[in-house]
């Protein structure tokens, strides 16, 4: 039974990891990154192993950034 993974910071690091290995294991994925370009990427490295997760690009940073 594949489980719906929500994954933040999705395009490198611990979040890259942890996209791979969640959909390596059948789980069904929402990420979420700031890159479009990279999101994309990691998404396709993602779909072999099974249904195309879906990605969204956010606008993020601090909070005094925001105006």
């Amino acid at each position: 039974m594949s489980r719906v993974v929500v994954v933040t910071g999705a395009t490198s690091g611990i979040g890259r990891a942890a996209a791979r290995a969640f959909a390596a294991r059948g789980d069904r994925l929402v990420l979420a990154a700031r890159a479009p370009q990279t999101l994309a990427e990691v998404r396709a490295e993602c779909a072999v192993f099974g249904p195309n997760p879906t990605g969204e690009a956010l606008r993020g940073g601090w909070r005094s950034d925001r105006r």
